[in-house]
């Protein structure tokens, strides 16, 4: 499949400045909600990550769609660890240069085990004048001093002799998201409410109002089907000292779905106490749908210095050499508050774990078509990773009526648009054509969205009135499209184990595959003809039949997309 995704933003955003005096701007902005604090001391270490340009990026495209679409002769014949790393190795001279430059600092370079990057440990001072710019302490005035991060206060730069063999360097102006703590805030006081609520109404049964996961099972045509393989694994991905309890998961287990009881993910990273609402969920949800399959909690603190959790994470799961086959990850960002230059090499790490055979979700954003903007935005803002044509967004619906009896619905919080900094995808052109055609008469004003962007959602699941276990205590009530992000993830682990059980590969990228299948067939997913995802002064995308920018291509069916998948080479 070839793909017709391009940088649509480049000198809108500015990621490389203008050479002046010899050296090459980096754009660095300080995104609002961040105050500077104090500036760091001078002997701190900073924690510096040079991403080196890679080679034969064009290849690894290829090769990514090749290995994704079922329609290829080379579908699922995925690449090694080894076998990436050799198509897309910086040069030697790239290498070279980079540590030259830093040894003539006095700075001693560790190279990852993927090649592509360099990191070090430098003296504030030092850095400052390599990178001629300052750090200073940040934290967020909604978040307070439990978040506090060294970042650079505005742009930095390199000698353009070293520009040339760097795409960015981690660590200095990319500030990381806190809309999930925001919406886990959220999502726990909504929960409370609505457990207060019940209570004052007298309202003993406070499960019939929940979602859990044999009703999910239910709604999905999943039934009592486990994971049989040994060979599968599955994953989530958790940030900003997000932990879960085994204690917990127990408890989970016990009350809402035994099938699983006695299962417990393997832990990559920090997991200490106490437990949080998202990696909570998250654990709960994944391993009910996905029961009886290989789990890793992957934890990433990212808090030590100016560290950056997430290309953390990516770096470690591009070196792994047998890695989970699905990721399920509920973080996100504006688009447009996130440096083109990181976006796009963020695109090839996806890529790289694409052309593994490795399946990464998103969750689409819980802010409709709005982003952080709310109400107050005037034009739509795209969340990213779910702007990211290589991955797999995740949207989110809730059923019509009480006491879950009704149908399934758009999620008026279901983060759907259209990317600002990437085009459409070939592997969704005629579906998405289908809804600006079909749609014409109802789209919300041109001026408020790029109508040749990817667009997103690609699929939806539940994403209201989840029931998760928290400090022992069972909580109604928690939403967001983090709720269906792991669910639609355990569903494609489930796929996953159909296929190795038959000595087939993983599913890898999805996308490809997902958009065949709703037009061969339709009734592997439940579409989702009703509401839309409001923001910006504006109702948003309206769901209609077939893909839509509130639902995606609708909700799973598992047992026709079983069906559909048993038919694959």
């Amino acid at each position: 499949m070839r793909n017709s995704v391009v940088i649509l933003a480049l000198v809108a955003v500015g990621c490389l400045g203008v050479a002046l005096g010899g050296r090459v701007s980096f754009h660095g902005a300080v995104p609002a909600g961040w105050q500077r604090l104090q500036r760091v001391a001078p002997t701190h270490n900073i924690h510096l990550t040079f991403a080196l340009k890679q080679q034969n990026l064009d290849k690894l495209e290829e090769v990514f769609w090749a290995v994704s679409d079922p329609t290829s002769s080379l579908y699922g014949r995925h690449l090694t660890v080894n076998e990436v790393q050799s198509i897309v190795a910086p040069a030697p001279e790239t290498i070279a240069a980079v540590q030259a430059w830093l040894k003539s600092h006095g700075v001693a370079a560790k190279q990852e085990a993927s090649a592509d990057y360099l990191s070090a440990r430098v003296e504030a001072a030092l850095a400052e004048e390599m990178l001629q710019c300052e750090f200073w302490y940040f934290s967020h005035t909604e978040v307070g001093q439990n978040l506090r991060i060294i970042r650079a206060d505005g742009n930095y730069s390199l000698p353009v002799e070293i520009s040339q063999h760097v795409d960015f360097v981690g660590g200095v102006s990319h500030f990381p998201s806190v809309k999930p703590l925001l919406q886990r805030r959220a999502m726990i006081q909504n929960a409370k409410k609505r457990l207060e609520d019940a209570v004052r109404d007298g309202n003993t049964d406070l499960w019939s109002l929940a979602v859990d996961p044999a009703f999910l099972r239910q709604l999905y045509n999943i039934g009592s089907v486990q994971g049989k393989s040994s060979a599968n694994r599955m994953a989530v991905a958790q940030f900003l000292e997000q932990y879960y309890s085994s204690l917990d998961l127990d408890e989970f287990f016990l009350l809402f779905w035994r099938n699983s009881i006695g299962q417990q993910p393997t832990v990559v990273g920090p997991n200490p106490s106490p437990a949080g609402t998202e990696a909570s969920l998250d654990i709960e949800y994944i391993m009910a749908i996905g029961s009886q399959i290989n789990t890793t909690f992957w934890s990433t603190s990212g808090r030590e210095n100016n560290q950056e959790p997430f290309l953390q994470w990516m770096l470690a799961v591009n070196q792994l050499a047998n890695p989970p086959y699905v990721f399920s990850v509920s973080y996100g960002d504006d688009e447009d508050s996130i440096p083109l230059s990181y976006t796009s090499r963020l695109n090839t790490e996806f890529m790289k774990a694409g052309a593994r055979g490795i399946s990464i979700l998103f969750a689409s954003g819980d802010d409709g078509v709005g982003g952080g903007g709310g109400s107050k935005c005037k034009k739509f803002v795209p969340n990213y990773p779910a702007s990211s044509p290589y991955i797999t967004a995740v949207g989110g619906t809730q059923s019509d009526g009480v006491f879950e009896t009704g149908g399934e619905v758009v999620a008026s919080l279901s983060g759907g648009g259209f990317s600002n900094y990437f085009g459409r995808p070939d592997y969704q052109a005629a579906a998405v054509q289908n809804y600006l055609t079909e749609m014409k008469a109802k789209l919300p004003p041109q001026a408020k969205w790029n109508s040749t962007g990817r667009a997103y959602p690609d699929v939806s699941a539940q994403a209201m009135d989840y029931v998760i276990v928290i400090n022992l205590i069972p909580l109604p009530g928690v939403a967001g499209t983090s709720c269906a992000c792991p669910v639609f993830s355990g569903v494609v682990s489930l796929l996953n184990d159909l296929r190795l059980q038959n000595g087939k590969r993983p599913l890898g990228f999805l996308n490809p595959l997902l958009y065949q299948m709703a037009t061969a067939a339709p009734t592997a997913f439940n579409d989702i003809v009703h509401g839309s995802n409001p923001a910006c002064g504006s109702s948003g995308f309206l769901a209609t039949k077939g893909w839509d920018p509130s639902s995606g291509l609708g909700s799973p069916n598992y047992g026709e997309m079983a069906k559909y998948i048993a038919t694959l080479p």
